[in-house]
């Protein structure tokens, strides 16, 4: 369990920085937009994630499983903020 939380601290700070410089690179209102769609983003994740944890309902698989898809598609959505980040260069 200590792997998945600091793979999961790692990959939300993957995150916040590739969001960050992203929106640094923009005007205030692209800026604005992009923070409005990672909230959206944020609210996909957190449904796309729940399911995977189903069949592990009372146990710690359950917290284990979720952990390890949010760190996923966090480090998944990190990479594409940097995409687009150096494409905006």
């Amino acid at each position: 369990m200590v792997t998945c939380t600091s793979n999961l601290a790692s990959s939300q700070r993957q995150l916040t920085v590739a969001l960050s410089q992203l929106r640094r690179s923009e005007s205030p209102m692209r800026g604005a937009l992009i923070v409005k769609a990672h909230k959206v983003w944020l609210a996909f994740r957190d449904a796309e994630c729940a399911p995977k944890a189903d069949g592990y309902l009372g146990n710690t698989m359950n917290s284990s499983s979720i952990i390890a898809c949010t760190a996923a598609m966090n480090y998944s959505r990190a990479a594409e903020l940097r995409r687009e980040f150096r494409n905006d260069l």
